[in-house]
């Protein structure tokens, strides 16, 4: 959506390149072109089982306009996506495609496309069914520290070249209140590492004063 895609016309923006044409019809290759306007890439969402698409033909549409478009997609039922959509497994897929040409002088077909974005979405559906992202983030929570303890979070910055460290720190209670913060900064520090042990140093140093 932010037209970050190195594609020709956004590598020729940067410098990188002066032009770099659409290997399979040889014309500009913009995001929008390449995902959409391309004959190969209308073949694809031709063939794809997905209704409501929108219209391709409609002129200065930006890749970001497209794809808010292409969110009011539907998949045909017979596919089996009940709770993940497939356009955007599409456009992953003509992508890596793209790039497979490019680098590898590899090609697929567009029923090739269609089939291997059809695999990954149903893949991420099942993952999604398997680890409930509730679960996952349960499973990763902190237990609740003990009554009288403390939590310390600490963070160091360190430069090479100069070897001059900052640091800064805060200390919390056991009910997640802060007690005490700060920061600080040295010169000849060895490492990041040793920046990190300095900064748990001085929020202890800190605390006991």
């Amino acid at each position: 959506m932010r037209e970050a895609l190195p594609v020709g016309t956004a590598l020729a923006t940067r410098g990188l390149v002066n032009t770099l044409p659409c290997k399979r019809c040889n014309a500009l290759e913009s995001t929008t072109h390449m995902l959409w306007t391309c004959p190969f890439a209308r073949g694809i969402w031709t063939i794809a089982p997905i209704t409501n698409l929108p219209d391709l033909d409609q002129p200065n549409l930006s890749a970001k306009q497209l794809l808010q478009l292409a969110k009011r997609s539907t998949t045909l039922p017979h596919v089996g996506l009940t709770s993940t959509p497939l356009h955007p497994w599409l456009l992953y897929s003509i992508w890596t495609t793209r790039n497979q040409l490019i680098f590898e002088d590899r090609s697929s077909s567009q029923d090739d496309v269609v089939s291997r974005a059809v695999k990954q979405a149903k893949d991420w559906q099942q993952a999604q069914h398997e680890h409930p992202l509730g679960q996952t983030r349960k499973a990763h929570q902190q237990p609740k520290p003990s009554p009288g303890t403390y939590q310390c979070y600490i963070d160091g910055a360190w430069q090479a070249h100069s070897l001059s460290a900052g640091m800064g720190w805060i200390l919390k209670d056991d009910e997640g209140r802060p007690i005490t913060q700060g920061s600080a900064s040295r010169p000849y520090v060895p490492s990041v590492i040793a920046a990190e042990a300095l900064a748990i140093r001085e929020a202890l140093t800190a605390n006991h004063k």
